[in-house]
């Protein structure tokens, strides 16, 4: 049986000095560009191996939620309208 590394939301504007939810956060990026560092280094050696990677993302855009839902997530959350599918 194989070993199966996945990597949960790692997306760009959770994690990146330009991303949308980091920023409204005021995340501490020197923490996050290590991370990525540790995070790339597993990936290209769970490669090297020959293990398979799954990448799991989600998509915040509001226009994908109903009615009482979408109202909250467009007034109270960080993370409405970010990383949306086909975005940077």
């Amino acid at each position: 049986m194989k070993n199966l590394l996945v990597i949960i939301d790692y997306q760009n504007d959770f994690v990146s000095n330009n991303g949308k939810v980091a920023k409204k956060l005021k995340s501490d990026f020197s923490v996050l560009q290590k991370i990525d560092k540790k995070i790339q280094k597993l990936i290209d050696n769970w490669h090297l191996r020959g293990e398979p990677v799954l990448f799991l993302v989600s998509d915040y855009n509001v226009n994908n939620y109903n009615r009482e839902y979408k109202k909250f997530k467009e007034t109270k959350s960080s993370y409405n309208n970010c990383a949306i599918t086909g975005t940077w």
